[in-house]
Formats: C-alpha cells, sequence, structure tokens
C-alpha cells in the first residue's frame, strides 16, 4: 500500500511529456536571451533581434483562445517546438539583418505557442485539487532547462554559435518528439478564467514569453482600451521599471563580451546563479505579501533594483578587471530579487481593478511582451551609442522612478 501510494505521488508530481517544457525552457528562456543577441555584430542590431524574439508574445492571446476553443493543445505544443526548431536550425546560415529578425520572430512565435498550452494539459486531466502541485513541478522543469540553456549558451555563444543554435534547435525537436509520444490529449475543457494566475519564475526572460492565463480574443480589445485607475496606474509604472531592467539584462552578454571583453559564460552563468538562487524566494515573497501588502512587496523590489543598478553604472564606468565582477554579482542579485516582483505584480493584476479581473493578467502580460521588445531597442541604442554603465544609470533612474510614482498613487 505503502509503495502505491508512493507511485500515485511520484506521477502526480512529474510526467514524461515535462521534460519538452525543459526543452522550451532550456531555449526560450536560456539560449535565447543569450545566443540571439550575441549574434548581432552592433548593439542596436542585438536589441532589435531579441525584440523580435520577444515581440510574439502579443501572439499569445489569439493562439491560447484558439486552442481552446479548438481544443488543439496537442498541436500548438509540437507545431511550435517544430516552428522553432526550424528557425533556430536556419538561424547561423543567414547573415542578413532582416531575415534574422525574420527567424528570431520566427522562433518566438514557436516557442510562446507551446508555452501557452502547458497549465491546460494539466488542468485538463488533472483533479483541481492537484493543479498547484503539477504546475509547480512543471515550472520547476522549465527552470531547470532555462538555467541549463544559460550555461550551454554562454560556453559556446563566442567559440561555437553555429554549434550551440543546432543544439537548441536539436532540443526543440526532441521536446517534439517527446510531446507526440506522451503529451495528453485534451480533457474535460476547463476555462483559463478558472485557473488561478501564477507569478512568473526565471526572471526576466521567464516572464516575456510566460502564457496569457486569463485573455481572450474579444479580451483583445483590452490591449488597445487601457484602464483606468489603479491599475492603469500599476501597468504604467510595471511597464516602466520592466522596460528598463529588461533592457539591462538584453544587453549584458554584448556588453561583457564587446564593451569589457569577458567570456560569454560570465554574464550566462551570473544570469543562470541568479535565477537559481531566486527559487526558493517565491514562497517567502507570497508569504511577506500576506502579512504586509503587495504594494509594499512590490516597492521593495523596485528599491532592490534601483540600488543594484545604480551599483552596476558605477562599477561599469570603473572599467577595472574587479568592477567586472562586482557587475556580474549586482546582476545576478537583480534575478534573486524578481520574486517580489513577480509575486506582488502577479496579486496587483488581478486585484486593483474588479470590473476587469479576467484581463488582468493577461495585461500584465501583454505589457511584459511589449516592455521587452521596445527595452530591447532602447538598450542597443544606448550600448552602441554610449556604454552598458549609462544603460544601467538610465535603469536605476527608470526603476527609481517606477517607485516613486506607485508610491505617491498607491491604494
Amino acid at each position: 500500500m505503502a509503495d502505491g501510494a508512493a507511485s500515485t505521488q511520484s506521477t502526480r508530481q512529474f510526467q514524461p511529456w515535462y521534460i519538452a517544457y525543459a526543452a522550451l525552457g532550456l531555449v526560450q528562456s536560456g539560449v535565447a536571451p543569450i545566443l540571439l543577441p550575441l549574434s548581432a555584430k552592433h548593439g542596436l542590431d542585438a536589441g532589435l533581434t531579441y525584440s523580435a524574439f520577444s515581440l510574439s508574445g502579443l501572439a499569445a492571446p489569439m493562439l491560447g483562445a484558439w486552442s481552446d476553443h479548438r481544443q488543439r493543445h496537442r498541436v500548438l505544443l509540437i507545431g511550435g517546438l517544430l516552428f522553432a526548431a526550424l528557425a533556430l536550425g536556419l538561424f547561423p546560415f543567414v547573415s542578413g539583418l532582416p531575415a534574422r529578425l525574420a527567424l528570431a520572430m520566427m522562433a518566438g512565435f514557436g516557442v510562446i505557442a507551446a508555452s501557452t498550452v502547458g497549465t491546460m494539459f494539466i488542468v485538463e486531466i488533472a483533479p483541481q485539487s492537484e493543479w498547484d502541485q503539477r504546475i509547480g513541478t512543471l515550472q520547476s522543469c522549465i527552470s531547470a532547462g532555462q538555467v541549463a540553456g544559460l550555461l550551454l549558451a554562454g560556453a559556446l555563444a563566442l567559440s561555437r554559435p553555429r554549434v550551440a543554435f543546432e543544439m537548441a534547435s536539436a532540443a526543440l525537436l526532441l521536446g517534439a518528439v517527446i510531446a507526440w509520444r506522451y503529451a495528453p490529449a485534451p480533457g474535460q475543457p476547463i476555462p483559463r478564467i478558472a485557473i488561478a494566475p501564477r507569478p512568473a519564475v526565471g526572471g526576466e526572460a521567464g516572464a516575456t514569453h510566460r502564457q496569457f492565463h486569463r485573455i481572450s480574443l474579444r479580451g483583445l480589445r483590452t490591449l488597445f482600451d487601457l484602464p483606468s485607475g489603479a491599475l492603469m496606474r500599476f501597468l504604467g509604472v510595471w511597464m516602466l521599471s520592466y522596460t528598463a531592467t529588461n533592457a539591462v539584462a538584453t544587453m549584458l552578454p554584448v556588453a561583457m563580451t564587446h564593451e569589457y571583453g569577458t567570456s560569454a559564460i560570465v554574464p550566462a552563468a551570473a544570469y543562470a546563479i541568479g535565477i537559481a538562487l531566486s527559487l526558493p524566494f517565491y514562497r517567502p515573497a507570497g508569504r511577506w505579501e500576506a502579512r504586509a501588502s503587495a504594494f509594499r512587496v512590490l516597492l521593495a523590489g523596485f528599491g532592490g533594483r534601483a540600488v543594484l543598478l545604480a551599483a552596476m553604472a558605477v562599477f561599469g564606468f570603473i572599467h577595472a578587471g574587479w568592477a567586472i565582477w562586482a557587475i556580474m554579482g549586482s546582476f545576478a542579485l537583480t534575478q534573486v530579487l524578481w520574486p517580489l516582483l513577480a509575486v506582488s505584480g502577479n496579486t496587483l493584476s488581478v486585484t486593483l481593478d474588479p470590473t476587469r479581473r479576467g484581463e488582468g493578467v493577461g495585461l500584465l502580460n501583454a505589457s511584459n511582451a511589449a516592455a521587452a521588445t521596445i527595452g530591447g531597442v532602447v538598450g542597443g541604442l544606448l550600448v552602441q551609442d554610449a556604454s552598458y554603465a549609462a544603460l544601467c544609470a538610465v535603469g536605476c533612474v527608470a526603476v527609481t522612478l517606477a517607485g516613486v510614482i506607485l508610491r505617491r498613487y498607491r491604494a
């Protein structure tokens, strides 16, 4: 009896098709944030390349709504993995910027198609009492893939970039085979509005392409009809902060290798260490939010990140060898602070406007995708025309301003 119970518990915790999402995390939030910017020769081109990848996040509402209506979750997962694998496999064989932007956008479209349906597989085949446990296990697999992808990209981005792209493509192909074999067929349809939204795990890169749990085709009008009052103010300060910090994260590998002359493994390792250290802090952040308030937790996250960005700017202007390691340590800590933003931002998006509870997370995720796209372009321009230290200084000002505005208008 005990063995049977243990076996059932293990089955609830892990399913073979989760490996497909580990491969997705390896590429989507690990390889892509390092490899795509470093594939460009100039700062602006680097920012544009990653912006093209991020822009596809805005397609998530349409893809999710189509899949839910047609019950085509397997089609989106397998097709998305294959589509992204094709784009990344072709990427190192083209040289023109327009072609590379098109392939980056194709890859982004593929991974967002696959990521949009992950939670839906779970909630449509498992009892509601197991949703949190299973979704948490799925997120852990994605995070493990992300850390591995960051290290893989860092090790190969400069020395063997073509090999890195082909390995990323192969990982997605393997994920597609595993999904074809093991991904469950849709069960009883569950509306996404019934699913409690979860904070995005994995730093900026993990949030840029996360699922749109609560937005439909009909709800797309909310993307162009901004809400009023507290929710609009929150989305405004969130987007201001996220644009700045995503620009800093996107341009980190480019600046460290081109401006400071380090190996690509240095920024990739800093990113991976920060992500790994952040994982145990999601639950404490949630408990702190429950005791205090989401506003207080978000303000703490803004304040901590502003201080770290200021430190990165100061160290960046020094240009000494030891300062590079200080920049890396400070950046890793910005990722450790991410749970404060992820937990509180997730809560505020669904509580600030009772009339838009069904669209709040969708609006937050749309803001993430738009901010990542803008951040890549702005970050690329600043690094190309000024320096990475200047970008960090501008980021510090933007995050500080976001905190000031939030404090001024908090409920």
